[in-house]
C-alpha cells in the first residue's frame, strides 16, 4: 500500500487537474485507518478545497450548480482527537506534555530543575492517577500539582535558562491551563472555585487548544462544529451538491457561521437566492444584511432570552404585534402605538 501514496506536490496537481485518484472501496490499498493521513496529505499540499472544487466545477459545466437557486445549512458535530479531562487532568496532563517536549529539547536543563517525584507523577497518563476519594485528599492533589508547574515556570524564568524553553508551544498552553484553573500570589497557589474563562476561550486539552467543549440540548461533546451547505433545488433530476464546508470550534454560535458561508458562496459565484436554516442561524441582523445581498434566508426565528420568556409570565417581545407598513405597534392589551 506504501507504493501507492503520491508526494504532496503532485497528489495536488492530480486534485487540481481533475485526474482520478481514487481507490475502490473493495481495493487492497483502501482501509478507513488511512483517513486520517489522508486528512493531513489534504492539509500539508494546501489542497483542502482542491477535493471538492473540481467536482462543482464540472457541475456547473454541466448546469447541476448555478448562482441562485435554494440551499440548506445545517451543523453536525465533530469530535476531536483528544480524551475528555476534567479540569485537574487537564492541568496534570498539560504538565506531563510540556515536560516531555522539555525532555526532547533539552534534557540537562529538565534534570537539573525537576524534583526528584515529577516522574512518578508524570509518567503515566494523569487520568490514570487513582484519585483519592476523601475531599482532604482532593485538595492536597491539587495543592500539589499547582505547586509543580509553579515550580517549573519559576526554573524556566530564571536568567540562565534558554528563552526558546519558555516559547514552547506546549509550555504557552501548559500556562494558559494553569492560569485558567489557579491563582498564584506571593504565599502561593489556589485552585479556583471555577475556570477563570468561559467555555469559549477554555482550553481543555494540551493536543488540541483549538478543541472546544459544547453541549447542544441532550448532546454534549469535546470538539467542533462543521456547517455543511447543500442544494436543495426540487427538480430530480438535479443532484443535491455539497457546495460550501465550514468549521469552527465547537463554542460558536451557528449565526455567526453565515456571513462567511454565504461571502465564500458569493467569491465563487454559487451563492443562492434563498437559505434554508433552523433558529440557531437566524437574527434579525442576518436576515437584513442577507436580503441586501440578494440571499433571503428562510428559517425560524430564535427564541426570545428574555426573563418574561423564560419565566412564562409578563410580556415579551414576540407578545407584541407589529405592523411594519403603518408602523404600528398592538401590545398584548389592544393598546396602539404609532411612529
Amino acid at each position: 500500500m506504501g507504493g501507492r501514496w503520491k508526494s504532496a506536490p503532485l497528489f495536488a496537481e492530480e486534485l487540481a487537474s481533475g485526474l482520478p485518484c481514487s481507490l475502490p472501496l473493495d481495493d487492497e490499498g483502501f482501509d478507513f485507518t488511512i483517513l486520517c493521513d489522508f486528512r493531513q496529505r489534504l492539509i500539508d499540499a494546501h489542497a483542502e478545497s482542491l477535493v471538492l472544487e473540481p467536482i462543482l466545477i464540472v457541475s456547473r459545466q454541466r448546469g447541476w450548480l448555478k448562482a441562485g437557486g435554494k440551499q440548506r445549512t445545517d451543523s453536525s458535530a465533530v469530535l476531536a482527537a483528544v480524551r475528555t479531562l476534567n479540569s485537574l487532568e487537564s492541568v496534570g496532563e498539560s504538565m506531563r506534555a510540556a515536560l516531555n517536549d522539555l525532555a526532547k529539547q533539552n534534557p540537562e536543563w529538565l534534570l537539573l530543575h525537576m524534583a526528584p517525584d515529577w516522574f512518578d507523577r508524570s509518567a503515566h497518563r494523569f487520568e490514570m492517577t487513582r484519585f483519592p476519594k476523601q475531599e482532604s485528599k482532593q485538595q492536597a492533589l491539587r495543592k500539589q500539582v499547582g505547586e509543580d508547574v509553579a515550580r517549573l515556570f519559576d526554573g524556566l524564568e530564571r536568567q540562565e535558562t534558554p528563552a526558546a524553553l519558555g516559547q514552547l508551544p506546549s509550555v504557552i498552553r501548559l500556562r494558559q491551563v494553569f492560569d485558567q484553573h489557579y491563582e498564584r500570589s506571593q504565599t502561593g497557589v489556589r485552585w479556583r472555585d471555577g475556570p477563570a474563562v468561559t467555555n469559549e476561550d477554555r482550553i481543555v486539552s494540551p493536543y488540541d487548544e483549538q478543541a472546544r467543549s459544547a453541549r447542544k440540548r441532550e448532546l454534549i461533546w469535546l470538539g467542533y462544529k462543521i456547517h455543511l451547505t447543500e442544494t436543495c433545488d426540487q427538480d430530480p433530476h438535479m443532484p443535491h451538491l455539497i457546495v460550501q464546508v465550514h468549521t469552527v470550534p465547537a463554542t460558536t454560535p451557528d449565526s455567526m457561521a453565515v456571513e462567511p458561508i454565504l461571502q465564500d458562496l458569493r467569491e465563487r459565484e454559487v451563492a443562492p437566492s434563498a437559505l434554508f436554516v433552523d433558529q440557531g442561524y437566524t437574527s434579525a441582523t442576518s436576515l437584513v444584511e442577507q436580503a441586501k445581498q440578494g440571499t433571503e434566508m428562510m428559517g425560524p426565528l430564535q427564541e426570545s432570552t428574555s426573563w418574561q420568556a423564560q419565566a412564562g409570565e409578563g410580556y415579551g417581545l414576540y407578545d407584541f404585534e407589529v405592523d411594519w407598513h403603518q408602523q404600528r405597534v398592538r401590545c398584548p392589551q389592544g393598546h396602539l402605538s404609532q411612529r
